[in-house]
Order: C-alpha cells, then structure tokens, then sequence
C-alpha cells in the first residue's frame, strides 16, 4: 500500500508539473518574500551598480598610467601637470565612491527610479573621460593645452552629475521618516553634513568649467595655472573625504547605540516613505 501511495503522490505532481501548478512548480511569489526583496533591493542595486563603474574607471586608470610613462617629446615639459590630472581623476572616483558607501545604508527601502539608474551611468561615463582623455590615442593627437582644457570639461561634466546625485541622496532623506528618533535625527545630521558636498561639487563644476575656456580659448592664459587649481582641487577632494568619514562615523555612532529591538525591525519600519 505504500508503495502504491508513492506512485500516486508521484503521478499527481507530474499532472501538476505539466499543467504549471504554482504551489508544486516552486513559482510562488509571497508577500513576504516580496518586501524582503524591496527592502534590500535599492540598496544592494546601487552597490553592485557603483562597484561596476569603479572598477572600470580603474582599469581605465590603469591604461592612462601606462600611457602617461611613455610620453612624446612634445608632452614632456607638462609631464608633471599630466600625473597631476591624473591623480586628481583618482581622487574625484575617490571621493564619490566614497560618497557612495556611507550613505547608501540608510537610503529607503524603494524600487529604483530612471534617475537613481541613469545618473550613476552619467557619473560613470564622466570618469571613463577623465582617464580616457590620458591615454595615448588622445595625447598623441591633441596639444598639450587642448588635452588640459578637454579634461577640465570632462571633470565640470563629473562634478555636475555629482552634484545631481548628492541633491537625489538628501532629498530621499529628506521624504524619508526614519524610526526611531535617533536614526532621524542621525540621518538629518548626515544630510546637513552633505550641504559641504553638494557646495565642493558645485564649485569645482565652475571651477572647471572656467578653466576650460580658459585655457581652450584663450591662449594668453599660461599652462602653469593648470597646477594650482588643481593642487586647489586635489585640496577640495581630500576635504570632501574628511567630510564622508565624519558622516561615516556619525552614523556608525548612533546607529550602534540603538536598542536591540529597534536594530531588529525590518526595514519598512526603519525607513518608510512618507511623502
């Protein structure tokens, strides 16, 4: 008789298998399973997005390095100022990754917008630049004061898109009720903190905006300025660092002194969309 009831169990899966039954086939959805999905989903898609475009960007870093070691005759006076844009390309993929893995764990629990997908793309291709503008293929055709006024308007491009996402990151923040307490007044804190950001951005967008048609238009203006304004960059992408571990630390001290109840809630209660 068990051996019979075996064989019937077994015939009424393969009828439920062929007929695409849910419950056997395994193609359930939950609730559930749906809000844990939601709740990690935004936060799990913008690290794996933003791991994606750093490590091309540093590849890319890589080739211009390369390249930057071989250089023609013509270069070599500016050899210097080629390192230096190239270290402040590092620093400026630096300072937004950065950016990037402090705020990223208190962002709301959402399904991605075209905006959270397609500026971290603009932000990547502007990196992509930087370093592009440093390898042979471009070195060996531009001038060396084209080269320069091409990379600051590849950073100027890179300092907007940054600044687009600094401003999406505190306005989630922004439309976001944080419980309990301590993590809202956590998170407004943080989102003050990147006021600092979103101005460091903001400046160096017109900074290198201003220097490009300087020094692409106008050929009174000397190469040589190209090295203090970016020491003055270089300074500006250090600070904007500093800031992120401030907020860093911030963060990792309050959160920590949360009770362990509240740690223990899911995410819908931590971090619900109010408006």
């Amino acid at each position: 008789m068990h051996q019979i009831g075996q064989t019937s169990r077994r015939a009424v899966r393969r009828s439920a298998l062929r007929a695409g039954n849910p419950a056997v086939t395994g193609l359930v959805v939950t609730a559930d399973r749906l809000a844990d999905r939601r709740a990690r989903y935004f936060m799990d898609q913008q690290i794996g997005l933003h791991g994606t475009i750093v490590s091309i960007a540093l590849g890319v870093a890589g080739l211009a390095a390369a390249s930057l070691f071989d250089v023609r005759a013509a270069d070599r006076p500016n050899h210097a100022l080629l390192w230096l844009l190239w270290i402040s390309s590092l620093l400026a993929v630096a300072v937004v990754y950065s950016g990037m893995t402090v705020n990223v764990y208190v962002l709301p629990s959402r399904i991605p917008s075209a905006a959270d997908m397609f500026l971290p793309f603009a932000v990547g291709l502007t990196e992509f630049m930087l370093f592009a503008v440093l390898t042979t293929p471009l070195t060996a055709q531009l001038g060396p004061r084209s080269l320069i006024a091409l990379w600051f308007g590849c950073l100027c491009l890179f300092a907007c898109f940054a600044s687009m996402i600094i401003q999406r990151v505190r306005g989630l923040f922004e439309h976001t009720e944080y419980k309990p307490k301590a993590a809202q007044d956590a998170v407004s804190h943080v989102a003050d903190l990147m006021l600092s950001d979103l101005r460091g951005a903001s400046g160096t967008a017109l900074a290198s905006a201003a220097a490009a048609i300087a020094f692409g238009l106008f050929p009174v203006v000397p190469i040589d300025l190209a090295y203090p304004l970016n020491a003055a960059l270089i300074c500006g992408m250090l600070h904007g660092i500093h800031n992120q571990r401030r907020q860093a630390q911030l963060l990792e001290a309050e959160l920590s002194r949360l009770p362990a109840a509240a740690a223990a809630t899911s995410s819908f209660e931590w971090f619900n969309r109010t408006r």
